[in-house]
């Protein structure tokens, strides 16, 4: 079987809000490198050997020459057994993440997500797959792609089996809490901005007559939808899953032995190469503070945004502006078509400001009327999401527009956003075809 994963560009390629990926289609993995010598020889083909393949630093290289030596049909026929194992594992865990995000999570265009405890009922779904629920329902919300591992992991599953929840939570670049409301039965996930991750945004122009000429092919979503309904006929039924109560591959391989796909000899085998190289992957505590000051000393550049460009804000929101007063500046906004903005997130201080200018006295009826809705929106967001929303500023540092409530201090501007993720809810596809 094909492994296929669904790739999403570390930078934005947007079409007029339509995000870009591709498949990655890994069709040889199933095939030995004998049976490749094979078919190059029998087809005349050259072929190119990588040096690197023999250098031992590499863990990849250890495990294939030490699996090279173990080699007998019984043991590639029980690692076989093994592997597919592990994937029915894989698959069954995927399909009850989606039902549940399905059926309990609720994504806002504001930002964030609100769960359903009752309807997600998280005491009664096994530890692998509320970890994994978790874990993608974070990633998707503060669009950082890192698991969530270890105590962190654990401390989250708790934190979710409390029911009714009544604190607040932060982890990997989110913040967690009961929804305004709910009595705790329903939890909200927003983007953490005192997380260490910066407030980046990467800004392009659209050219106007490609927009005409954007067609999205549906070859790569038939592609997927053959894959998941191929998925769905691997897994009927979870007696053939057997690996939902591991938490290692230690563990894997015991449960492995214990349901009699690996005999003694090959679980010995295995689990001694397993132990050798998890002591050797044992990383210095000095080691690892080093890589994390280097990365705390990155620099970011300003988010500006110019006229007529689109912005990916933390990879979250599309915000894009438009001077729609003439060629001349505007004197109310002190904007024009040559202006740069800056978007930032909001701050406390936005939220008075835009109180206060439902009190002007030197704006017109339509403006202010446009200004107590968009107090009114604010007011219905929950305070923890509100931080992460996109404010538009001008240079002199005024508040121009928070795009999110509908809020424009000006009729010259034309200020648009739209929640759009880099990465979709769940990660893109990954599957066997």
């Amino acid at each position: 079987m094909a492994l296929t994963t669904q790739l999403f560009s570390a930078h934005s390629n947007v079409n007029d809000g339509i995000s870009n990926s591709i498949l990655l289609v890994r069709p040889l993995l199933d095939f030995s490198k004998l049976d490749l010598y094979k078919v190059c020889e029998a087809e005349k083909q050259e072929w190119v050997e990588d040096p690197t393949n023999q250098n031992t630093i590499f863990a990849r290289n250890r495990i294939r020459m030490s699996l090279r030596d173990l080699s007998s049909s019984i043991f590639k026929s029980e690692l076989q057994a093994v592997i597919l194992a592990c994937r029915r594992t894989r698959v069954y865990v995927d399909q009850i993440c989606q039902t549940l995000i399905n059926q309990a999570v609720t994504v806002m265009p504001q930002g964030y997500a609100v769960i359903d405890l009752e309807i997600l009922n998280p005491s009664e779904v096994l530890d692998i797959c509320l970890s994994k629920f978790v874990t993608l329902l974070l990633q998707f919300i503060s669009q950082r792609q890192r698991p969530v591992r270890g105590n962190a992991q654990k401390l989250l599953l708790d934190y979710f089996r409390t029911f009714p929840c009544k604190s607040s939570f932060t982890a990997a670049g989110c913040y967690l809490c009961a929804a305004p409301g709910s009595k705790g039965t329903k939890i909200i996930v927003c983007c953490s901005v005192n997380s260490a991750s910066p407030m980046k945004m990467e800004s392009y122009y659209v050219d106007p007559f490609d927009k005409q000429n954007v067609n999205v092919s549906t070859e790569l979503s038939q592609i997927i939808e053959n894959g998941k309904s191929y998925s769905n006929k691997t897994v009927q039924n979870i007696s053939n899953v057997h690996f939902l109560n591991a938490t290692s591959s230690g563990s894997i391989l015991t449960e492995a032995e214990r349901v009699n796909i690996l005999s003694e000899p090959t679980f010995t085998s295995i689990f001694q190469l397993y132990k050798t190289e998890f002591e050797k992957f044992q990383v210095k505590p000095e080691m690892l503070s080093d890589v994390k000051s280097k990365k705390g000393m990155e620099s970011v550049k300003v988010n500006e945004l110019g006229h007529g460009q689109i912005g990916h804000f933390m990879d979250r929101f599309l915000v894009s502006w438009e001077f729609v007063g003439g060629n001349d500046g505007c004197r109310c906004c002190g904007s024009g078509q040559d202006s740069v903005m800056e978007v930032r997130h909001m701050v406390d201080a936005d939220w008075l400001y835009l109180s206060e200018v439902t009190k002007s006295t030197n704006l017109e009826n339509c403006q202010l009327e446009q200004a107590k809705r968009s107090v009114l929106l604010l007011k219905s967001i929950p305070v923890a999401a509100r931080r992460s929303l996109p404010v538009m500023v001008n240079p002199e540092g005024r508040v121009v527009s928070i795009p999110s409530v509908g809020f424009s201090i000006c009729k010259c501007l034309k200020v648009s956003v739209e929640f759009s993720p880099r990465v979709p809810l769940g990660g893109g596809y990954s599957s066997f075809l």
